[in-house]
Order: structure tokens, then sequence, then C-alpha cells
């Protein structure tokens, strides 16, 4: 029905265009970064190689340019590893290509949605798969692959901090067995 027709697209653009605006941003981040930390990394040691005699501006000149060179390409490193790019980058392509695979298998009734359900009597009637018989399951798994980028996207945020917080506990620990003993 029509009215099915505009659930699934909705929810479907919807789905997609937070994974895709979510990976084009972290895709320009990644790249730029990448193209930096390796232009830099390259280019550095070209310029120290240039630099034979240590006494006129030249010298100064390429020590300075080499130093601030050195600068940003560790903070790009330092950024890419605060914001976790490199994890977000491969974690939002792996997710925008199942969600394309998702919709192009429902579209084309092929993989688990050719399969036949012995419990769904349409099926069972017809022999073969509807779009009508699939549209629950399409969106049931269009809903867990968006729960699990959640999942995943929130793992990746936050397993930096539970590792702090864990050695966190674990020193507080430390620290009040070793008052207990002293106080013994």
């Amino acid at each position: 029905s029509i009215q099915e027709k505009n659930l699934v697209l909705a929810r479907f653009h919807q789905i997609y265009n937070h994974i895709e605006r979510q990976f084009t941003h972290v895709q320009c981040s990644y790249s730029y970064s990448r193209i930096v930390v390796i232009t830099g990394s390259v280019i550095n040691p070209a310029l120290l190689s240039i630099m034979s005699s240590t006494k006129g501006g030249m010298y100064v000149s390429l020590f300075w340019l080499v130093w601030t060179l050195q600068i940003i390409v560790s903070l790009i490193t330092a950024y890419v590893t605060f914001f976790k790019w490199d994890k977000k980058y491969f974690m939002y392509m792996v997710y925008k290509q199942r969600v394309e695979q998702e919709i192009w298998m429902y579209l084309e009734l092929t993989g688990q949605y050719s399969i036949v359900q012995p419990l769904n009597e349409v099926e069972v009637s017809l022999m073969h798969t509807t779009h009508q018989s699939k549209i629950k399951y399409f969106l049931t798994q269009l809903e867990k692959l968006y729960r699990k980028l959640q999942e995943s996207d929130f793992n990746i945020e936050s397993t930096e901090n539970d590792n702090d917080n864990e050695q966190h506990i674990k020193a507080t620990k430390d620290n009040k067995s070793l008052l207990r003993q002293k106080l013994m």
C-alpha cells in the first residue's frame, strides 16, 4: 500500500541520511588528516636531508619549517586518535554498505528475502515471497542495523573512558588496601 511504501521510504531515508552525513563528515576528516600526515612524514626527512650546512639563514628557515611541519603532523595524529576518525570511518563505511545491500536485497527479493517462511500463509500459498510479505522483516532488519550502528558508535566513544574508569577504580582499591595494611 502507499502508506507502507511511505513508511519504508521515510524510515530508510532517515537512517540512510544519518549514516551518509556521519560518513561524509568522518570521511573528510579522516582523508584530509591522512593526506597531511603522509605528506608531512615524507617532506620532513626530505627537508632535513637538504640541510648540509648549519650556518646561514637557510638552515634557520628550514629548521623552523621542519619544526612547524612536525608539530602539525603530531597535532593531526593526536586529533585522529582523540576523535577516533579512523575507527568511525571504517565503521560508517561498513554500515552504509550494509544498509544499501539490505534495501537492494529487499527490492530484488533476493537473499534472505527470497526464503519462503512456512508460518507465513501468503508466502506458502504463492510459493514465493512478495514485498508485502517481507516488509515487516525488512523494517526489522533495517532497525537492527541502525541499533547496531548506534551501539558501535557508542562503544567507540566510551571504550577509552571505560579504560580510564577501570584504572581509576583499580588505583582506588589499591590505595584502600594499602591504607588498611598500614592501619593494621
